[in-house]
C-alpha cells in the first residue's frame, strides 16, 4: 500500500471512526474493567487521528514519499532541480487558448536523445496560472487516447508510443527532459502500460528508484514479481489503469515547500 495514496488515508479514518465508536460503546459498559477500558480507547482513539492527520499531510507536503523514505532517514533527494525548470512556460503561454486556466494537451519534441521525436503531454487545470506549483507525472505507453486528450486532474501526463519505450528513455531522457521543459517534481511518478511491458519498465524502475513506485498495467501477459515499494495494479482498461495511477500521486508540491 503507498504511504501517499488515498486507500491508507481511507484505512486510517475508518480505523479512527471504529476506535471511537467502540469508545462510545464500552464507556458505560465496562463494569469495573472501565478505569482500564476508557483510558486505553481514549489513547488508541487520539492516536488513530494523529494518525490520519498524519497521512494526509505527509501527502500533501512529501515529507516521506516511500516507505523506504520513511524507514530509512538517511535517503536524501536533490531538490535543486525542482526550484527550476518551466522552461516552456512562456511558450505555453503564448500559445495557450482562451482560459489558460483549463487542462490542455500540446505535442511536445523533447531535445533528449533516446525519445520519440514527439510525445503528447496533458496539462492540468491551472497549471499556467499557478507557475509556484510542481506536478508529479503519469506516463502512458501506448497510442495516444481521450485519457490524455483531455488532461489529468492535478497530474502533468505524457503519451509515450510502445514504440519509442527504452528502460534508458524512460528511467534518464524522459524525466531530464521533462524536468528542464515543464514544472514537475522528482519523485512519486506512477506509469500506465500494457502488461507485456513490464519487463522493460522494471528494468527502467532499477535505474530510478523513487522515481516511479506505482505502476498500473492492463492487459493478461505475466508481470514480474516487483521490487520492494513498488506498488502494482492489474486494471481492466487502460482509463481505470490512469484513474487508479493519478489516485496514488501526491498532490502539487509549492517552489517553497520544495526548496526549503
Amino acid at each position: 500500500m503507498s504511504l501517499t495514496g488515498w486507500p491508507l488515508i481511507v484505512l486510517t479514518a475508518l480505523m479512527t471512526l471504529l476506535a471511537l465508536a467502540a469508545t462510545v460503546f464500552w464507556w458505560g459498559r465496562a463494569g469495573r474493567l472501565r478505569v482500564v477500558v476508557r483510558p486505553l480507547t481514549l489513547l488508541l482513539t487520539e492516536a488513530l487521528l494523529v494518525a490520519t492527520a498524519g497521512v494526509w499531510f505527509n501527502r500533501t507536503q512529501q515529507f516521506y514519499p516511500t516507505w523506504s523514505a520513511l524507514l530509512d532517514d538517511t535517503e536524501t533527494v536533490d531538490t535543486a532541480a525542482e526550484t527550476t525548470g518551466g522552461g516552456l512556460d512562456a511558450w505555453l503561454s503564448l500559445h495557450a487558448p482562451a482560459g489558460t486556466a483549463r487542462a490542455r494537451t500540446f505535442i511536445w519534441h523533447p531535445a533528449e536523445h533516446g525519445l520519440p521525436r514527439t510525445l503528447t503531454v496533458g496539462l492540468p487545470d491551472g497549471y499556467l496560472t499557478h507557475p509556484e506549483l510542481r506536478y508529479p507525472v503519469v506516463v502512458i505507453i501506448g497510442d495516444r487516447d481521450a485519457t490524455v486528450a483531455r488532461g489529468l486532474a492535478g497530474v502533468v501526463s505524457v503519451s509515450v508510443p510502445t514504440a519509442g519505450v527504452t528502460a534508458a528513455g524512460v528511467a534518464v531522457a524522459l524525466p531530464r527532459a521533462l524536468e528542464t521543459d515543464l514544472r514537475v517534481t522528482r519523485q512519486r511518478w506512477a506509469m500506465v502500460a500494457p502488461a507485456a511491458q513490464a519487463p522493460v519498465l522494471f528494468s527502467a524502475i532499477t535505474r530510478a528508484p523513487g522515481r516511479f513506485p506505482v505502476l498500473a498495467f492492463v492487459g493478461s501477459a505475466a508481470i514480474p514479481t516487483p521490487h520492494a515499494g513498488i506498488e502494482v495494479h492489474r486494471a481492466g482498461s487502460r482509463a481505470d489503469a490512469v484513474d487508479w495511477a493519478v489516485g496514488q500521486t501526491p498532490l502539487p508540491v509549492e517552489v517553497s515547500d520544495v526548496a526549503g
